[in-house]
C-alpha cells in the first residue's frame, strides 16, 4: 500500500494565492522524491476574494491527486463576527471531513481561521502537522479586532493552544518558537518551510517596466492587514522623487485600492504600476520592499521576502528585528521605519554597490533555502 498524507485547506486550485500556491508547490516537491505517495487534498469551494492569476498548474500533477471539495451554504455576510463564525464552521466541515478518510499522517493549514481547534480535537491519534501560516485566534489581536485581556479571546486563546498537534510546520524559527511556547510542549517536531521558496530561472527577455540605468525598487504581491500603509505611501512618495531609482508596484489584497488611490491622488507620474510580476521576472528587481507591522511579528511572516531572496534580489524590511524576515535575510537587508525622513534617508544610501553585495547574499541564502526545504521534505515523507 503506497503511503497516503491528506492536506487541509480552505484554498487551493484554481484559486491562485498564497496558500494555494504553497500547497501546490509542497505536492510537487513531496511527488518529485515520491511519485507513488498517495495525496488527498480536502479543500473548500469557496471563492478567492481576489481573481489575479499568479501562475499556471501542472495538469499531469493535478490528475496524480485527490481533491476534495467540501461545499458549505451560500455566504455573503458584512458583519466580521457573522463571517468568522462561518469561518469557524467551514473549518468544523473540512475537518469532519477529513477524519473519514482515515489518513493518519495529516497537515493542516490555518485557514479558515480557528480550523487548528477542530484539528486537534477531532484528528486525535493521527500525525496532525500543523502548517503555520497566519496564527489564529492570534491574528485577532495583531489586526486590532480584540485586547488580547478580552475573556472571551482569553478562554478561545486557552482552548486553542490546550492540546498540541505532533508537529508544526512552521515558516521560520523563530515563529516555531513562538509556538512552542504557546502550546507549552517541547516534544512537538519541527519542521521548518518558508513560504515563497523558488528556483525559478531569470526569463532572458526583459520585462517592460524594467529600466536597466537604475535601481529597480519594487513592491510586489499582497498589501494586507499585516503590512504598514503608512511605510508604503511613504516609500513611493520618497523614490518617486529620486532620479536612481525605479519604483515598481505591483499590488493586490486589501489595502490595495487605498494605495492606488492615493497615488493618483498625489499626481504620483514617476512610478510603474503593472498587474502582476512572473517569478521569472523577479530577478530584475533589485530591492524589494518588504514590511510586517510590528503586533503581527510571528503571527505572519511575508513570503514576498523570502521570493525576493530566492530571486537575488535584496530587500529594504519595515518591522520588528525579532521577526524571521529579518533574522534570516540580515545579509540581504537594510532596515527601515515608517517615517518619511527615514525612509529618504536610506533609500539615498542605495548605490549600486551596496545592492550589489546585497544581492551577492541572497544568492548565497537562496542555497542554502532549498537544501533546508528539501531537508523538510525528506522528513515530511518519513512520517507518512
Amino acid at each position: 500500500m503506497p503511503k497516503q498524507l491528506a492536506i487541509i485547506t480552505k484554498y487551493f486550485v484554481p484559486y491562485s494565492n498564497v496558500d494555494s500556491n504553497a500547497v501546490y508547490d509542497l505536492i510537487c516537491l513531496l511527488l518529485d522524491k515520491e511519485p507513488e505517495l498517495d495525496i488527498h487534498v480536502v479543500t473548500s469551494a469557496s471563492d478567492y476574494r481576489t481573481n489575479i492569476k499568479l501562475r499556471d498548474f501542472d495538469e499531469k500533477i493535478l490528475d496524480s491527486i485527490t481533491v476534495h471539495h467540501i461545499k458549505n451554504p451560500a455566504a455573503d455576510f458584512d458583519s466580521k463576527f457573522l463571517k468568522l463564525l462561518f469561518g469557524i464552521f467551514e473549518g468544523f466541515r473540512l475537518i469532519r471531513y477529513a477524519k473519514k478518510l482515515n489518513i493518519e499522517s495529516m497537515i493542516t493549514l490555518t485557514n479558515p481561521a480557528l480550523i487548528i481547534f477542530w484539528a486537534l480535537r477531532m484528528l486525535k491519534n493521527r500525525k496532525l502537522i500543523y502548517w503555520s501560516f497566519d496564527l489564529y485566534p492570534d491574528a485577532f489581536v495583531a489586526d486590532g479586532l480584540v485586547k488580547d485581556s478580552n475573556p472571551i479571546y482569553k478562554l478561545i486563546e486557552r482552548w486553542t493552544y490546550k492540546k498540541s498537534p505532533y508537529g508544526i510546520l512552521a515558516l521560520g524559527e523563530a515563529q516555531f518558537n513562538y509556538l512552542e511556547e504557546k502550546f507549552g510542549d517541547e516534544t512537538i517536531q519541527k519542521f521548518i518551510l518558508p513560504c515563497g521558496i523558488h528556483n525559478v530561472s531569470k526569463t532572458n527577455q526583459p520585462p517592460d517596466w524594467y529600466d536597466p540605468d537604475k535601481i529597480n525598487l519594487a513592491y510586489i504581491g499582497n498589501i494586507g492587514k499585516a503590512h504598514s500603509v503608512k511605510f508604503l505611501k511613504n516609500a513611493v512618495l520618497s523614490a518617486s522623487k529620486m532620479d536612481s531609482i525605479h519604483l515598481i508596484l505591483s499590488i493586490y489584497g486589501y489595502h490595495a485600492e487605498e494605495i492606488r488611490t492615493f497615488i493618483q491622488n498625489q499626481k504620483i507620474k514617476n512610478i510603474t504600476i503593472t498587474q502582476s510580476v512572473k517569478q521569472s521576472e523577479m530577478a530584475y528587481v533589485d530591492v524589494h520592499l518588504v514590511s510586517l507591522n510590528h503586533s503581527w511579528t510571528h503571527i505572519s511572516v511575508p513570503s514576498k521576502a523570502v521570493s525576493a531572496v530566492c530571486s537575488g534580489g535584496a530587500i529594504i524590511f519595515n518591522g520588528s528585528k525579532k521577526s524571521d524576515i529579518w533574522q534570516m535575510f540580515i545579509d540581504s537587508s537594510s532596515y527601515i521605519t515608517t517615517d518619511r525622513d527615514t525612509i529618504e534617508n536610506v533609500l539615498n544610501t542605495l548605490t549600486t554597490e551596496k545592492v550589489e553585495n546585497q544581492r551577492m547574499a541572497s544568492a548565497t541564502t537562496s542555497k542554502l533555502l532549498l537544501k533546508s526545504e528539501q531537508e523538510t521534505v525528506d522528513r515530511l515523507l518519513s512520517i507518512c
